[in-house]
């Protein structure tokens, strides 16, 4: 079978073609790495390309850690407030409830209720993006919030920092 079929590639060049100018590029890691070389966080415009740029992100990664605590608290909060009496007091978790708690208030708060813990669901999955970057500073730095924000808000917490 000839493969020729009379086509000329030879002219085709393709160093004529303007791409801007597109800078360094996020370098995309699916392994664990210390490296910051053009490291981008989530966002392409989140790209870390000097020492402080480095060592703000991790701040802010932090803060974003610890923010993460502050919902959790809130909702804690939020569920004390609206719970029955009757569940809130209720701490016994020896017996496996298939009903949900009876939750009191109108239907405005139960969509309030509903649309902050959808926001927390979010922000919980963008903190694991950051952790999937799968930069060991990014990872300590989203534990490292994780820490600061359950030193101050969660010592009353039950579970541990999840996707939600």
């Amino acid at each position: 079978m000839a493969h020729d079929m009379g086509m000329d590639h030879g002219n085709m060049g393709h160093g004529g073609m303007d791409h801007g100018d597109m800078g360094p590029m996020c370098s995309m890691n699916m392994i664990f790495t210390w490296d910051t070389d053009n490291l981008c966080i989530v966002f392409k415009w989140w790209h870390i390309q000097t020492t402080i740029g480095l060592w703000l992100s991790l701040l802010a990664i932090v803060g974003l850690g610890a923010g993460y605590e502050f919902l959790r608290y809130r909702s804690r909060v939020l569920d004390s407030q609206t719970l029955e009496p009757q569940t809130r007091n209720e701490t016994n978790y020896s017996t496996v409830e298939l009903t949900p708690p009876d939750v009191s208030g109108s239907p405005r708060q139960k969509i309030a209720r509903s649309a902050f813990y959808a926001f927390q669901v979010a922000y919980s999955f963008f903190l694991m993006l950051i952790f999937m970057t799968y930069n060991g500073w990014a990872m300590l730095a989203v534990t490292a919030g994780a820490f600061v924000g359950f030193y101050i808000w969660g010592e009353r917490s039950s579970r541990g920092m999840a996707c939600h």
